[in-house]
């Protein structure tokens, strides 16, 4: 189980459907002597986020690969890979200013506010999920894919269950937000600066 979890975590890492690891890298940077040791939380985000998206282009050329281009225009796989970036950016985006910038002022508030938005940048990705089936579908009647608007429909109407559950979610639940950096979680009572040196 141990080893599916660990393969779940990195299949989601590279898609970027995980959270940032931003300050733990910056953590283990400074632990280390690393290059990013002295650099910006910001920067070290950057540098993340272009690593993940290198990953996930990577991901993206093999598929395109393995189903020849025919197919992976014809299933339009290059606007999933979008969504899963412009996921991963708004992400990214409340990522830094909540965790990285408000959270050692109003760790509570912070939380929330990131939960809001994490849950907002993880509401579009069911839907690359849901039009799955009536993509089958019209693949099976002979119907041209994406004709007519089934597919937005079904896409959209996901997304908007799946954002509302999302603010219902971080309105009610206050808890840590799991997945989020192990360094963070280690200093509830003494939460981390950006301006700290890690000894």
């Amino acid at each position: 189980m141990k080893v599916l979890s660990q393969g779940l975590f990195l299949l989601g890492y590279i898609l970027l459907v995980g959270p940032p690891r931003a300050l733990d890298l910056q953590v283990k940077e400074r632990q280390t002597g690393g290059e990013l040791a002295d650099q910006p939380l910001a920067l070290v985000l950057v540098v993340e986020l272009m690593l993940r998206s290198a990953f996930l282009l990577l991901v993206a050329v093999l598929a395109e690969e393995l189903m020849g281009k025919f197919y992976y225009d014809h299933y339009k796989l290059d606007l999933m890979m979008a969504i899963l970036i412009a996921s991963g950016l708004v992400h990214a985006v409340f990522y830094f200013i909540f965790i990285g910038l408000l959270y050692p002022r109003s760790s509570k508030t912070a939380l929330r506010l990131y939960r809001f938005g994490r849950n907002m940048a993880y509401a579009a990705l069911p839907g690359l999920v849901t039009v799955i089936p009536p993509l089958i579908w019209q693949t099976k009647n002979q119907i041209p894919p994406f004709s007519g608007d089934l597919i937005e429909v079904v896409y959209f109407g996901t997304f908007a269950v799946m954002a509302l559950a999302g603010i219902i979610e971080a309105l009610i639940l206050s808890r840590h937000p799991l997945g989020l950096d192990e360094s963070l979680r280690k200093s509830k009572q003494e939460p981390y600066t950006l301006s700290s040196t890690v000894k």
